[in-house]
């Protein structure tokens, strides 16, 4: 069961959420009410998922997400918020938002989705994950080069074997530093080219085909420069892309110095062995006072059966020497290996050219397949040509073998399978690609993986120019995280793209190439776009529909004149005073959406406050009250509509102040920014609506001034808050975060 953190400042919205999310039975959903309080949650417990609002007082949902980012917190984390605009969508998006959810429309549609994208996030993030613990965690030393011999990969373990560090080795091409004194091809770069002569030059009487995987080759040799001398057992295998093309190799490195040691030690024996029979074949004592205690198994073949075996031929298999003695040699050996065995041997035996030392497998006695290595000898044996075999046991080391291949596999899956483009790129405003994930290729449109590997990484953004910007940026930051692109597919139709990267410094100092992956985002952008256009619409629907309205109320206070003007009874003008104040408060509101539409239509901006108030206080009618202005040349960064906050500030003043004499308006520093002071000498506001006055629809005229000014304000990270005291005037402060403000001066 995954853990979910939602944060949410709406304590309806977090019991809903919680209960819809949880009954899928796959969730288990703990809650905060402020982003302060989920960090406090999270430094104590982690989750595998967050969703969070955005809109919550003291921290938004950026702010909350930029603040785990920076302390390295890599948790899924989903926007659910009913802002909707599309700067806030990519400011989440490019701040490392798994995600982003608009609230509002049919709930079981919309909690579904939710629990869909939580569960994605959470499975991309774990597939990440996996794939970086299989690739560093490796054990087994290992590097890999691509199809031009660059180094592309240099795991932790070859670190601390070869001692050279992955970011002095990766993107060269001198691996062959960490085991010859002087440059030439390794196995992989072998195996990259395709060249088994080369590989029979270099590694001629060292190498074998590998009995697991086609193409690879393994072989051992002495290394004199390693740590004095040591002996390596390495793997090479070729990398394909998904057509079958090699587009890079694969090479694992074993010490196997002690087992050598061991080898050698049994093979001078066995060559002793072999000599002192040479030239004491008639002494039998002596004969087998050699063979009957040697280390390794050893046995004389001649037609169908055995003629002779020494102790360890027991050992080895479980059978007994009468046993070994008495039945065809074939019953021993496995199904699939015993004509070969059977060809070599006539081979021998006619003295053709056959290999001096090979592997095969042996059934024991108790069922159980072993890996053997013989190395045969050609003798006369009662006047008859014979063979005398040496054996050794070498079925641990092809099970590390299988191991090694086996996790060089799975690592070759994951490469192909993860639902995300991995990409490794040379820097510069064209760009070429040199190594990808087949994923990538699907997400551009192409069929053919090598035709995509040939094209110029510009050529797959919409704006080549944004290629030299990300370019630059890599060049500039070292790394880009979460960054929203604009890409185009081969057949020219274009979509959104997620990318993080970073740029890997080469050998001389410069950057040689971008590490990175990307993500198809275009059905979230789509999808904001969408509700994007959905409001503009609406904002045309209700401009329309309240152009209808007031017409309707213009005649409707015509006929009211008219009415009013006619003689009439006492209640009749009674009735016809509350028609004419309806009238009035039906005209205020739609005239409050009118200005209520216009809120975050256009981009905030830079203004000098004083300015602002010198146009408010105009459409206000002051009569005796003096306004003393002291915010000198300040300048703020606010929705377009400023001016209409300090207008209700004064209108309110001016309305319900009482007896009021003078304004002052001025500013202070603060620890957490700038803060704007409004206060007046009027009868003040009462303790218990000090905060009231800000809810919609509270109030003795519309009760939508200061709930307008409070949106006009937060609209750019603005708070407002009343704290003058009652029957001493009204005190209204409204704090402008850091960056918020400015002195041109």
């Amino acid at each position: 069961m995954y853990s979910v953190l939602y944060v949410d400042d709406e304590p309806p919205l977090l019991e809903v959420t919680k209960l819809y999310i949880e009954r899928t039975r796959e969730f288990q959903v703990s809650t905060a009410n402020s982003a302060h309080e989920a960090l406090e949650r999270l430094a104590i417990t982690p989750f595998d998922a967050i969703v969070s609002d955005y809109q919550m007082p003291g921290m938004d949902g950026i702010a909350f997400l930029q603040t785990l980012r920076s302390r390295g917190d890599e948790t899924p984390f989903i926007i659910f918020t009913g802002k909707g605009r599309e700067e806030v969508v990519i400011e989440a998006l490019n701040n490392g938002a798994d995600f982003y959810l608009q609230k509002g429309g049919d709930p079981k549609a919309q909690f579904t989705e939710l629990v869909h994208k939580i569960k994605r996030a959470i499975q991309e993030r774990v597939s990440r994950n996996l794939m970086l613990e299989i690739i560093q965690g490796s054990p087994i030393p290992k590097f890999v080069i691509d199809r031009d011999h660059k180094v592309i990969f240099w795991n932790r373990a070859l670190e601390e074997y070869s001692g050279i560090m992955a970011e002095d080795i990766v993107g060269t091409m001198d691996h062959w530093k960490a085991f010859y004194d002087h440059k030439r091809p390794c196995l992989a770069d072998l195996i990259v080219e395709n060249d088994q002569d080369a590989i029979i030059h270099w590694y001629a009487g060292k190498y074998q085909e590998s009995a697991i995987m086609k193409g690879a080759y393994q072989a051992t040799d002495l290394f004199p420069g390693i740590k004095g001398g040591t002996w390596l057992f390495f793997t090479a295998a070729p990398l394909h892309d998904t057509n079958g093309n090699i587009i890079g190799a694969v090479e694992t490195l074993q010490d196997i110095t002690s087992l050598r040691t061991k080898e050698d030690e049994l093979r001078v024996a066995c060559e002793e062995t072999q000599k002192a029979l040479e030239q004491a074949w008639q002494s039998e004592e002596k004969y087998r006072t050699l063979v009957e205690h040697a280390n390794e198994g050893i046995f004389v073949a001649q037609g169908d059966y055995l003629k002779f075996v020494n102790p360890k031929m027991s050992d080895i298999s479980g059978y007994s020497s009468s046993e070994l003695l008495s039945h065809p040699f074939a019953e021993f050996v496995h199904e699939e290996d015993r004509d070969m065995i059977l060809s070599r041997y006539l081979k021998r035996i006619r003295e053709e050219d056959v290999p001096s030392v090979y592997e095969f497998r042996i059934k024991t006695k108790m069922g159980s397949i072993r890996w053997v290595e013989i190395r045969p000898v050609l003798i006369m044996w009662e006047g008859d040509l014979a063979t005398l075999n040496f054996l050794s046991d070498i079925t641990d080391r092809r099970h590390m073998e299988n191991a090694l291949k086996a996790r060089e596999q799975q690592l070759n899956n994951f490469m192909h399978n993860l639902p995300v483009g991995i990409f490794r790129n040379t820097p510069g405003p064209t760009g070429r690609r040199i190594m990808a994930n087949p994923i990538l290729a699907e997400m551009h449109g192409y069929d053919s993986f090598e035709e995509f590997m040939n094209v110029p990484v510009s050529d797959m953004y919409a704006d080549p120019g944004e290629r030299i910007h990300i370019s630059n940026r890599l060049l500039q930051d070292g790394r880009l995280s979460n960054v929203v692109i604009h890409l185009k597919k081969k057949n020219g139709e274009l979509f959104w793209g997620r990318i993080s990267a970073v740029a890997v410094i080469g050998e001389g100092g410069t950057v040689e190439y971008f590490d990175g992956i990307l993500e198809d985002i275009t059905e979230q952008i789509r999808a904001e776009t969408a509700l994007s256009e959905a409001g503009k619409k609406l904002a045309i629907l209700s401009s329309i529909t309240r152009h209808d309205i007031l017409n309707k109320i213009t005649m409707l206070q015509g006929y009211h004149d008219l009415l009013s003007r006619l003689e009439q009874r006492e209640e009749g003008l009674a009735l016809l005073q509350k028609e004419a104040a309806i009238i009035d408060a039906i005209t205020r509101q739609i005239e409050f959406t009118r200005e209520y539409e216009k809120l975050g239509i256009e981009a905030p901006r830079w203004q000098r406050l004083h300015d602002v108030i010198v146009r408010a206080v105009k459409e206000c009618d002051l009569g005796n009250v003096h306004l003393r202005d002291e915010t000198g040349d300040i300048e703020i960064y606010a929705d377009a509509m400023l001016e209409r906050v300090f207008y209700n500030l004064t209108e309110n003043t001016l309305r319900f102040g009482g007896k009021v004499t003078r304004i002052r308006i001025f500013t202070r520093r603060a620890e957490d920014g700038l803060v704007i002071i409004y206060e007046d000498n009027g009868i003040g506001i009462p303790d218990n609506e000090k905060e009231k006055i800000f809810e919609r629809g509270y109030g003795r005229h519309t009760g939508l001034g200061l709930f307008f000014v409070r949106e006009i304000l937060d609209i750019t990270g603005m708070t407002i808050a009343e704290n003058g005291r009652m029957g001493e005037g009204a005190r209204f402060e409204i704090t402008v975060p850091k960056g918020g403000f400015r002195y041109p001066s």
